[in-house]
């Protein structure tokens, strides 16, 4: 028996694991939903930068929504993911629940790579932040999840209302701080020993003894510093 994938570093100050996950239904026992989102960003780079969410369940639904989170990056990649994790709450968890996007990014990280992204502890992947709340809410859902690829800009009635709401988002104050708490039973923590190399052992040790350091005054005013001379000479 193979027990190698059993072991799991970079956990100290975690909780050991409870192994006790929600219960998985094997059918859909409430009825499904389809969803439409969106992300996207102005001036992405940028200290005026501005990312914006479009959540599309349909005409005149209250659950409709444009979220424009101030405490996260201003990102496109950033706003992707949200769109993905606000209908997942906003749903009901008993039923199949269908996500179309055009968010090629968002499927990948969820679908494709989303097993090596945890067994290396985030320690490749940017936006853990959004991106692992988004995989923690879906698993605790009863019903089935479904991405589907949409094409941008086709004409389709839900995406392009989807991307109204973005456009309306970027007009809007920030929207309220999100929750983005994860239930300690399907949270996956640490790193498994047997996908880690020395390189990513180092990062990993290095991410670790970062969050007992606080920043350098010196260097945040230095970045300060840069991205207000990189907006005068944008905007001369």
């Amino acid at each position: 028996m193979d027990i190698t994938g059993a072991f799991r570093v970079l956990t100290k100050g975690l909780s050991p694991p409870s192994y006790k996950t929600p219960k998985v239904q094997t059918a859909c026992t409430g009825h499904m939903t389809t969803v439409y989102t969106d992300g996207s960003c102005t001036d992405g780079g940028y200290e005026e930068a501005r990312a914006r969410v479009g959540v599309w369940f349909g005409d005149g639904d209250g659950r409709n929504s444009v979220r424009v989170p101030v405490e996260l990056p201003q990102t496109n990649n950033v706003a992707e993911s949200l769109a993905v994790l606000l209908p997942g709450r906003k749903a009901p968890r008993d039923g199949n629940l269908i996500i179309k996007t055009d968010s090629q990014y968002v499927i990948d990280v969820l679908e494709k790579y989303r097993e090596k992204i945890e067994d290396t502890d985030w320690l490749e992947q940017t936006n853990c932040a959004v991106l692992e709340p988004t995989i923690a809410e879906i698993r605790c859902r009863q019903g089935k999840t479904t991405l589907i690829k949409v094409k941008g800009h086709s004409g389709e009635i839900g995406n392009e209302n989807t991307d109204r709401l973005a456009a309306l988002g970027a007009e809007k104050e920030p929207g309220r701080p999100i929750d983005l708490s994860i239930d300690e039973r399907v949270k996956v923590k640490g790193a498994k020993l047997s996908r880690m190399t020395q390189a990513l052992l180092y990062k990993g040790i290095r991410r670790v003894k970062a969050q007992s350091v606080p920043p350098r005054r010196g260097m945040v005013a230095g970045l300060d510093a840069v991205r207000h001379a990189a907006h005068s000479e944008r905007h001369q």
